[in-house]
């Protein structure tokens, strides 16, 4: 989609987060982006099947930690939302071996999530939370986990808060993109359960 002004337009879920999405990506050349050497791997890395994924956890790096926190915007939430599905999707469109930079990720990433319903972007966010939730850890796992932590039950309390704030971002952007979804989420969750 383009603006009048020759400008790629950003919009999902009814809302035009054009501002916010090329604030951002202007941020991503400045001291305050995350894990930017995973950029360096994109670029230089020829392990075939390798660059586009470092690419892509660069994007994802730098809105999911943002769309974590309780205080995230409404932009932030949907901006992780649209990366999320593309990503859970396999990058459609995206030559996997292939790093053309994070404004082509992101026309790509929306691109992809407007093709979709914002009801079905939602389904899947909360779809991956259900699927999480429903996954055995292997024990060797948990002691693997417990070990890296001596043991310390604050350490692991504090790790175990943090993997919830993650599952809660996916719930919050799902439940401000498709409010009404949520309670048939509560209950597939709770069926998960049994």
């Amino acid at each position: 989609m383009t603006s009048s002004n020759g400008g790629h337009e950003y919009t999902f879920a009814g809302a035009n987060m054009t501002s916010f999405v090329r604030s951002w990506l202007a941020s991503l050349d400045g001291p305050e982006a995350v894990s930017a050497g995973l950029l360096e791997h994109a670029a230089n890395d020829v392990i075939a099947g390798d660059r586009y994924s470092y690419g892509a956890s660069f994007m994802m790096a730098n809105i999911g930690s943002r769309a974590t926190k309780t205080e995230a915007s409404d932009d932030e939430l949907r901006l992780f939302a649209v990366f999320m599905v593309f990503q859970q999707a396999d990058f459609p469109g995206a030559t996997q071996t292939l790093w053309e930079g994070p404004t082509i990720h992101v026309r790509r990433a929306f691109d992809y999530a407007n093709s979709l319903t914002s009801a079905v972007v939602a389904q899947r966010l909360r779809q991956s939370v259900i699927d999480r939730a429903v996954r055995e850890v292997p024990p060797e796992l948990t002691a693997m986990l417990n070990n890296s932590m001596n043991h310390d039950p604050a350490r692991i309390a504090a790790h175990e808060r943090e993997m919830a704030s993650i599952l809660h971002r996916e719930i919050r952007a799902a439940n401000l993109i498709d409010p009404g979804g949520e309670a048939d989420f509560d209950f597939r969750l709770l069926q998960s359960q049994l």
